[in-house]
């Protein structure tokens, strides 16, 4: 065996210790903690691909509206495939159809409301993991005081510190680690509900522009 197989193996080992320490409390944060990670990674990717805060032919596409220019704005609108771009181009195109307006705000609410839903998918799990964690870490570190009081009864007369400092120590594992999980993923969490509220503001900008474009037409 190799000199670096033999320490990620002696690595490996000490982490393992360092987990059964926390006990299952410990454990159920590791797997909130991976939760959480792969969470944050699919949301991130997939904001990036739908291009979910680009609005930079919005503007340029509800000019050309104005102008009367709408198969040109249309076009402009379904070059770049973003969720915003794709709703204000569905909008735009009922009212080049010439649908009823009562008709063409409902239909901007419900497709609106569509959009959201698949912005704010899976958010709800960081935000479970992020209010959680902390409380299972204290969880963890209260019923590891009781398992240290109990051990410090149990000596009797002959008590030793270090009984109790250590148990003390390793309770405490647990709200630390809690911590460390709760606080990267409610960081996270604000990062993408901020893209989540700055696409909802696109959305609510470009659609308000078009009405308002459309109720003097």
């Amino acid at each position: 065996m190799s000199l670096s197989q033999s320490e990620s193996l002696g690595a490996a080992e000490k982490a393992i210790q360092f987990l059964s320490l926390g006990g299952p409390v410990l454990w159920a944060l590791l797997v909130m903690s991976i939760i959480a990670s792969v969470v944050v990674l699919v949301k991130c990717v997939q904001f990036a691909n739908l291009r979910l805060t680009d609005d930079s032919s919005i503007a340029k596409a509800l000019s050309l509206w104005r102008q009367n220019e709408k198969s040109s704005a249309l076009d402009l609108l379904l070059k770049k495939k973003s969720p915003a771009n794709s709703l204000i181009a569905e909008v735009a195109r009922l009212y080049a159809e010439q649908a009823a307006k009562d008709t063409v705000k409902e239909e901007a609410v419900r497709l609106a409301s569509m959009q959201l839903t698949m912005a704010r998918r899976h958010l709800k799990i960081l935000e479970t993991i992020a209010s959680l964690s902390p409380l299972l870490g204290l969880l963890g570190t209260v019923l590891g005081m009781i398992v240290a009081f109990q051990k410090l009864q149990m000596a009797g007369n002959a008590v030793d510190p270090a009984i109790l400092s250590g148990g003390i120590w390793e309770a405490l594992i647990t709200t630390a680690a809690g911590l460390c999980v709760a606080i990267p993923t409610m960081v996270a969490l604000n990062y993408l509900e901020q893209k989540v509220e700055r696409f909802k503001h696109i959305m609510e900008d470009g659609l308000t522009q078009l009405f308002t474009v459309e109720l003097y037409v």
